[in-house]
């Protein structure tokens, strides 16, 4: 894959590829890559926290790193400032979309199951809907009402049954950091369309990090300065690595190859894969043993998620 940055603007593709038929299926191979490095992050991230890495730490390695490498990636192209009168709105996607969202969902999956982190997540694309309505861009219908009370009864039932239902340790306390977490990261999507249809993606995103950065620095800073770098395994340093660049950074740029190919409705459709293989990696790692009633919630939440956001995914 080569990436090319030119003109302040960014266009990911595969030399190999030359017609549409086979753009489209390498965009779904993209997001089958994209869905596994969500399963195995949900196991691998909880392994490095907190014995090795504080969840704030970990929060603040992660985007020091991406936007370290965003910067890499986009140094060949010229610098472009946003105007001053979208700041305030940069500012509140870098509080959404990367700080209190992350916090949130490290400090979370911290304290629950992978398994359950998961399931809380599919709920993303209605919340999605849902703060569309509040702002009037999207339309409120009764199939979209009862769409997000199955989806809202099945994140509650999740959460009450707390470590009843799972194999290991589980606080409710962190499937409703998730699910705060899902729902601050769709109020960043609705919040930063309108820069993406102003400014490139690239750009978009660096100065979203930047804010970000600096609003997660002075609840990490202390716990980064902890972390004792030598002492770190091998294999715990490759996991930290992996969340990194992996699941923060080259997921980003296969998501925007995907939805430049095959478009933004199919691509959020692959996040319902996630409680599947974070599932499956959980059970192979011998962390978690799936239980029933996680299938049966999950069942519930994508059913709500389904029949409330259809028309919206289409779209």
């Amino acid at each position: 894959m080569a990436v090319n940055v030119a003109k302040g603007s960014c266009f990911i593709y595969f030399r190999c590829v030359q017609n549409s038929s086979s753009r489209s299926v390498w965009a779904h191979l993209a997001l089958w890559t994209v869905a596994l490095t969500y399963g195995i992050n949900y196991i691998w991230a909880k392994e490095v926290m907190p014995i090795w890495v504080e969840p704030s730490a970990f929060i603040l390695i992660r985007i020091l790193g991406a936007s370290f490498l965003f910067l890499l990636l986009r140094s060949r192209a010229k610098w472009n400032w946003p105007d001053r009168k979208d700041l305030p709105r940069i500012a509140l996607c870098g509080l959404l979309g990367v700080a209190a969202n992350q916090l949130m969902f490290f400090h979370g999956l911290n304290l629950t199951s992978p398994i359950n982190a998961s399931i809380i997540m599919i709920i993303s694309p209605m919340l999605v809907v849902w703060f569309g309505v509040l702002q009037k861009t999207e339309s409120f219908h009764l199939r979209r009402g009862i769409g997000f009370f199955l989806a809202a009864a099945g994140a509650l039932g999740l959460i009450l049954a707390g470590g009843k239902i799972s194999s290991i340790e589980s606080h409710p306390l962190g499937d409703l950091l998730v699910l705060a977490n899902a729902s601050s990261y769709a109020g960043y999507l609705v919040l930063v369309q309108p820069l993406m249809k102003k400014y490139t993606p690239l750009d978009v995103i660096q100065w979203v990090f930047f804010f970000g950065l600096i609003i997660v620095l002075p609840f990490g800073l202390q716990g980064f300065l902890r972390v004792e770098w030598t002492q770190l395994p091998t294999l715990i340093a490759a996991k930290i690595a992996f969340v990194v660049v992996a699941t923060t950074f080259l997921v980003y740029l296969l998501n925007l190859f995907a939805i430049s190919v095959i478009g933004s409705g199919t691509v959020g459709l692959y996040i319902y894969l996630q409680p599947l293989l974070a599932g499956f990696f959980a059970f192979l790692s011998g962390m978690e043993q799936p239980h029933l009633a996680q299938v049966g919630w999950g069942l519930l939440i994508l059913t709500g998620v389904v029949l409330g956001s259809r028309k919206a995914l289409r779209k």
